[in-house]
Formats: structure tokens, C-alpha cells, sequence
């Protein structure tokens, strides 16, 4: 179970924040644009300096070494991480094989526009 008590930052506009996700579950954060959402998600991560305690197991974050926490608690931002606007750009040296393997076609993913992704 992840435990968020009390957490804030200064660029958390609604903080402190206290919630818990039980095991298999998963939650929605919503807010305006610039609200601290994205902060939010990132303190959970120990990735920005925050206050309040959070923790996983019932273990507390400042107890585990930041890289071990981050293999159990990591962020996976929305923008788009693609230098290029196709696909095939991006993925030149993966194996159509491979794609299939994740249930992509690889002649219509290649062909995709990475934004749309």
C-alpha cells in the first residue's frame, strides 16, 4: 500500500495531500493547469524535495535509499519523451518481431505520428 501524509512543496497549490492506493488499485488526481499535480507525482517519486511522509509497505520513503525506491515508485510522465514525428524515426532498430510480440502491427505503428501515441 502507498500512504501520502501530508505532503506538500511550494508548488503544490492544494497541499498538504493525504491519500492512500491499496495494492491493485489506481487513483485519479485531477486539478487545474498549474495546480501541482505534476509536483505531487513527483515528490511521491522522491524526486523533488517535499514535507509529509510517504509510504510503501509501511515503510517510510527518507528510509529507503532513493534508487531503491525509485524501482518501486517512479514516474511516467505524459509529454511526449520523441525527438521525431514518426514512429519509424524513433524505432529504427526495433524488430518488427518485437512489435507484434506487443500486439502492434508494425506496418501501422511505424506510420504513426509519436503525438498520437
Amino acid at each position: 500500500m502507498l500512504k501520502v501524509k501530508k505532503v506538500n512543496s511550494p508548488f503544490i497549490k492544494f497541499g498538504p495531500v493525504n491519500f492512500y492506493v491499496e495494492p491493485q488499485k489506481i487513483i485519479g488526481i485531477e486539478g487545474e493547469s498549474g495546480s501541482g499535480k505534476s509536483v505531487l507525482l513527483k515528490a511521491v517519486a522522491d524526486l523533488i524535495p517535499h514535507s509529509g511522509k510517504i509510504y510503501l509497505n509501511n515503510t517510510e520513503q527518507k528510509k529507503i535509499k532513493p534508487h531503491h525506491w525509485r524501482k518501486k515508485v517512479s514516474l511516467l510522465p505524459a509529454e511526449v519523451l520523441f525527438w521525431n514525428h514518426k514512429v519509424k524515426h524513433d524505432l529504427k532498430k526495433t524488430s518488427p518481431s518485437l512489435l507484434k510480440e506487443f500486439g502492434f502491427d508494425p506496418q501501422i505503428i511505424l506510420e504513426k505520428n509519436t503525438e498520437d501515441l
